[in-house]
């Protein structure tokens, strides 16, 4: 026993480090504990809805059980980009070159880079 735990302190342990530091195993990992409780209430319906085999006037949960692991997985498609973001420290947002207005608001994009463009190519 002592072997194997002086084995799994020198050898496993270190190399399982390196891996859970990578920052795509950090984000997944940050961005499933984010949404935990939403797994468990899930898991408390998913619970529920057994005795509604044997109980005829039992109510059915199955709706609420598949509303909540389907909020889990639209939370998660969020959580691990933002996250990943987060990591990266990425504060400034990406900024268009010709006139250094954020891209999310698309609405200098049809005037103002039809006005600019001509100018972009003199310069």
């Amino acid at each position: 026993m002592n072997k194997f735990m002086k084995w799994l302190n020198e050898s496993f342990a270190p190399k399982m480090q390196k891996i859970n530091n990578n920052p795509w195993i950090l984000t997944i990992k940050e961005s499933i504990m984010q949404v935990m409780p939403l797994i468990f209430l899930g898991s408390i319906f998913c619970i529920l809805t057994i005795p509604g085999d044997y109980i005829s006037w039992w109510p059915n949960f199955w709706t609420i059980y598949n509303w909540t692991f389907g909020m889990v997985s639209i939370f998660v498609a969020f959580l691990i980009p933002f996250n990943l973001m987060e990591k990266a420290q990425k504060k400034e947002p990406y900024r268009c070159r010709c006139c250094r207005t954020d891209p999310v608001f698309p609405v200098h994009q049809s005037a103002v880079h039809r006005r600019s463009a001509g100018k972009l190519r003199e310069r």
